[in-house]
């Protein structure tokens, strides 16, 4: 993969923009943008689960769990912070700068809907994959989908996030 010019997030007098700075604030940690950026009856299709999870505690409690996994913000031993640059975008993994950290790397925005593809390294395996984002006419997420590939990046994202839930159902944050 070849470096992408960052896109910007759309503009917040949008559905996708409303959303998309809610999304991005609770990836720099802001815990509580996360509630404000779901609707009610939120659906989550994981790679990880094998059903679909419904309703805005039941998904802020997975995506928590995935942002801790994949991230690194949250009360799990050993986590990584996120830049302190608030960059968005990698080259490839082969690229010396990279150090591995979570980066979304492309941007597409419809009025409703974004696909966002990362990149990151759990566990020593390279982990690419998108999320997928479809929001209501006031920037509430209704359905987010994730996808990883490949299949040992998969694995390793399956036993992060399996600790992960396992924690947070043990103590959800506050």
């Amino acid at each position: 993969m070849t470096a992408q010019t960052p896109t910007p997030i759309p503009s917040s007098d949008t559905p996708m923009g409303v959303c998309m700075a809610r999304w991005m604030d609770f990836l720099h940690g802001d815990l509580t943008a996360l509630s404000a950026a779901l609707h009610p009856d939120v659906v989550l299709h994981s790679p990880v689960l094998f059903t679909p999870q419904k309703g805005r505690d039941t998904v802020a409690m997975y995506l928590t769990a995935a942002a801790a996994a994949f991230v690194g913000f949250g009360p799990l031993v050993g986590a990584v912070a996120p830049p302190a640059d608030g960059t968005t975008t990698i080259r490839h993994p082969v690229a010396a700068e990279w150090d591995g950290r979570f980066r979304y790397v492309r941007k597409v925005f419809g009025e409703r809907d974004a696909v966002l593809e990362f990149e990151t390294s759990m566990a020593g395996n390279y982990v690419n994959g998108v999320d997928m984002i479809t929001c209501d006419e006031t920037g509430l997420i209704v359905d987010f989908k994730v996808m990883v590939r490949p299949a040992r990046g998969l694995d390793a994202v399956k036993a992060q996030m399996l600790a992960a839930i396992e924690h947070f159902q043990a103590s959800p944050p506050h």
